[in-house]
């Protein structure tokens, strides 16, 4: 099995970021953690803060920003900048990027695509069964609940309503019988979603 791979979307449509991001999730038994954003504002906000291994960004969200100033936000001068195109390109307006991703490919196309960029694999260490039995998703509301941020704020990072942050909280409290935020805190760090180092700072 492969670790968790972290990849961003950045695209200004819900549904077509969502249909992506199912179809990335089905393509291996790889441990994919996605996160879906739709403005460069949020994109920039989110990169230090998940050092994704691939962004795949639709070029018109980007505006003036040069693709490398992207990678020296994320503080990960090994992550992979993928545009996400609705028609054919020209030369110069792709030559930033590391590849391409098509409105038009077919998950196989994603697939060997996506697949050029991954880090060389390593055994994803063990977990338990609590771990398991939580989202994706829900893992990463965790992170940002320990980081202390607000349900407005974590809707606005992951583009969701705050309803549906309140649903998937009320969730992770029912699976874990965990209330508090100090109690996450310490489940966080026990089951290695958030380094402790990042805590003391």
């Amino acid at each position: 099995m492969y670790n968790k791979i972290t990849i961003t979307l950045a695209e200004p449509s819900a549904i077509i970021r969502n249909g992506l991001s199912c179809i990335i999730r089905q393509l291996t038994d790889i441990n994919f953690h996605i996160t879906e954003v739709s403005t460069i504002e949020l994109l920039s906000s989110c990169l230090p803060l998940y050092k994704p291994d691939i962004i795949i960004i639709n070029p018109n969200i980007l505006g003036c920003y040069p693709v490398k100033q992207l990678v020296e936000l994320s503080e990960s001068p090994d992550m992979k900048c993928l545009a996400f195109l609705y028609a054919q390109p020209l030369p110069n307006q792709i030559r930033q990027y590391d590849g391409t991703v098509s409105i038009y490919d077919t998950p196989a196309k994603i697939k060997q695509t996506i697949s050029q960029f991954l880090p060389e694999p390593y055994l994803e260490a063990d977990q338990d069964d609590e771990v398991l039995q939580l989202s994706c998703r829900e893992r990463e509301i965790i992170c940002c609940i320990v980081r202390g941020m607000t349900n407005r704020q974590i809707a606005q990072m992951l583009a969701l309503s705050t309803h549906t942050v309140h649903t998937h909280r009320r969730n992770i409290a029912r699976k874990l019988q965990v209330h508090s935020t100090s109690g996450l805190t310490v489940y966080a760090i026990m089951h290695n979603l958030i380094p402790i180092k990042e805590l003391r700072n």
